[in-house]
């Protein structure tokens, strides 16, 4: 983890204000059967004051980290807005997730908003294409 300054761009993916800090959390999921091969990256993104109350729990705790910033502040998750776009395998997290930069994949983006509707919580996430299927039931409601 590291805290950082919204940049620009950073902003206009995540929906966070242009120069406000965060506390930017890299973590990666695997599968318990391919311990060695990544299914995902994210980079969760926490206000750097909410950051610094849970900061020493994030090697040693089990769990989201938007329960972890509820227990430590007492935010409530209101809403999660979850936006999904097909990506190319960004050239830093290629080497990461074992494959070719620009390889199809998957971008996650989820904004998590409180019960005082502030965003407290911003989620990346990308998964490869091969590894990753996203499934959705629709029904039809009758009356």
């Amino acid at each position: 983890s590291r805290e950082i300054v919204m940049d620009v761009a950073l902003a206009a993916k995540t929906g966070a204000q242009p120069g406000t800090r965060w506390l930017d959390i890299g973590t990666s999921r695997t599968n318990p059967k391919q311990p060695g091969r990544l299914l995902s990256w994210s980079n969760i993104y926490v206000p750097a004051a909410d950051g610094a109350k849970i900061k020493h729990r994030l090697k040693t705790a089990e769990g989201l980290v938007y329960d972890l910033v509820a227990q430590a502040t007492g935010r409530v998750v209101k809403e999660v807005r979850q936006s999904i776009r097909a990506v190319g395998v960004p050239k830093e997290l290629a080497p990461l997730l074992g494959t070719a930069q620009d390889t199809h994949a998957l971008e996650f983006v989820r904004q998590y908003i409180d019960q005082s509707d502030i965003l407290f919580e911003i989620a990346v996430s990308i998964h490869p294409a091969d590894r990753f299927t996203y499934f959705t039931v629709l029904r039809r409601q009758t009356e």
